[in-house]
């Protein structure tokens, strides 16, 4: 239930600035997406860890879009990681391309896995 939490949170805040176009309902999640953006760091460390924890006990969609998204949230971060930092920035900065998509199937999956 956590990880579900917790990648509903992480899509909110990947689709910040994309959900205003949506009717009705997208001015307000977008400034949810606002809120939740100064925690950026912290929900993408807490995803990141539970989604590799999750991936040691079973490989399913949830765990790797925790861990996904979790390392699109920590890409200001990650440059000062010793030796992997270059390397793991590099890659997250390829998928930015992506970043909407990624964070609407991150936060998909998480309000799925929620309801089952």
């Amino acid at each position: 239930m956590l990880g579900s939490v917790l990648a509903i949170l992480s899509g909110l805040v990947l689709l910040t600035g994309f959900m205003h176009t949506l009717p009705s309902l997208g001015p307000l999640l977008d400034r949810i997406g606002l809120m939740l953006s100064r925690f950026k760091a912290v929900i993408g460390i807490i995803a990141f860890v539970l989604g590799l924890m999750g991936l040691i006990e079973a490989l399913n969609l949830l765990n790797i879009m925790l861990v996904i998204a979790g390392l699109m949230l920590l890409t200001d971060y990650l440059e000062g990681l010793p030796s992997i930092g270059s390397g793991l920035d590099r890659m997250v900065k390829g998928l930015y391309t992506a970043q909407g998509a990624i964070g609407v199937l991150t936060l998909l999956v998480g309000m799925l896995s929620l309801i089952a």
